[in-house]
């Protein structure tokens, strides 16, 4: 049984299952209960390996996780477990599994760098199993370098499993992972944002097996990305606090200019945005918002947002001079550009 559990460890079609520092999200569930409190968000995946047929599902929200384990009808048992992210690079987790067997499981991940992951999980009790690993980005997630140590105490086995996963495009993944005897499998991963499937192959048992995952976060994808566009107008004035009536009483005040800066701001945190096109509609802004919001605007092109400028007409030095901070500047095929000092 012991020796089963262990093979059962090392053939997940997932790449960051099958060690201690990279499991995240549902595929902490089986492998490493702190990955639960990293990113968290919902997910469910599912594997399948033939001749055994060994059925692995797992699912993930906020930070708890729950999974499912059964090897024909013979063998089946559950994990139900938490993972909890402290300030700073430590995660901590823990879990149980119940049915045919019954254990507690801690675990430990720490993201140290973009660059450096380590990871160890241990059963509690008297005979230990315990896992402890590292893994490398020498060159970000494009080449991930893995190492995992096992102790096993009840049958005093103690050995090592190494891989390597390279992302030669966003969105696909090969890996190859062997043991310290090189009984070694390989396999792809493709991302579609929202659904990821892998398959692998593995030498010694000639078999193939295959996992779906699907989650309510975006992975990054092979697709090509459409560039969305999001619309900005300006509009009238913009005073700090913009009051509302209802037949000249006042009933309430929010934020005016300052909540236009803020919402530019939160745009380059936003993935699915790639261009911002602003239209100028009689806006009378004056010179030190204009100042102040072509600080804003160019932020937002550094980070690697598009600006497109629209207007009917440019009638205005402060105006065009803000327009000037974008990458593009759009006039209306009937509109004009009068500004003092320049000849068109």
């Amino acid at each position: 049984m012991t020796l089963m559990l262990i093979f059962m460890i090392v053939t997940n079609p997932f790449y960051e299952a099958n060690f201690s520092s990279l499991p995240m999200r549902s595929l902490s569930v089986f492998s490493n209960p702190a990955g639960l409190g990293i990113n968290k968000g919902a997910e469910i995946f599912g594997t399948y390996q033939p001749d055994p047929d060994i059925i692995v599902a797992g699912i993930s929200l906020a930070n708890l996780g729950l999974g499912m384990k059964k090897v024909t009808d013979h063998t089946t048992h559950y994990e139900i477990g938490s993972g909890y992210k402290l300030p700073g690079a430590f995660s901590f987790g823990y879990a149980y599994q119940f049915g045919d067997i019954s254990k507690h499981i801690f675990g430990v991940e720490a993201r140290v760098t973009k660059k450096l992951a380590l990871g160890y999980k241990t059963t509690i009790g008297t005979k230990y199993h315990m896992f402890g690993g590292i893994s490398i980005r020498p060159f970000e997630e494009y080449l991930t370098l893995s190492c995992d140590l096992e102790y096993e105490g009840i049958d005093s086995i103690f050995t090592y499993y190494w891989g390597a996963m390279f992302m030669p495009i966003k969105g696909m993944k090969l890996y190859f992972r062997a043991d310290e005897d090189f009984k070694w499998d390989t396999g792809l991963e493709l991302s579609f944002g929202k659904i990821r499937i892998a398959g692998s192959y593995c030498e010694e048992e000639e078999k193939m097996s295959g996992g779906i995952l699907l989650s309510a976060q975006t992975y990054e994808t092979f697709i090509p990305k459409k560039n969305k566009i999001t619309t900005l107008t300006l509009s009238g004035d913009y005073p700090e606090i913009r009051k509302k009536s209802f037949f000249g009483i006042p009933f309430k005040a929010e934020q005016g200019y300052t909540k236009l800066l803020n919402n530019l701001e939160s745009l380059k945190d936003r993935d699915d945005i790639h261009v911002v096109v602003v239209k100028v509609k009689n806006s009378k802004l004056g010179a030190a918002q204009i100042e102040e919001l072509n600080n804003t605007l160019t932020r937002l092109k550094n980070s690697g947002k598009k600006i497109v400028f629209f207007a009917d007409n440019y009638h205005s030095t402060l105006t065009y001079g803000l327009a000037c901070a974008g990458d593009e500047i759009l006039l209306s095929p009937l509109g004009s550009i009068k500004i003092p000092g320049l000849a068109m």
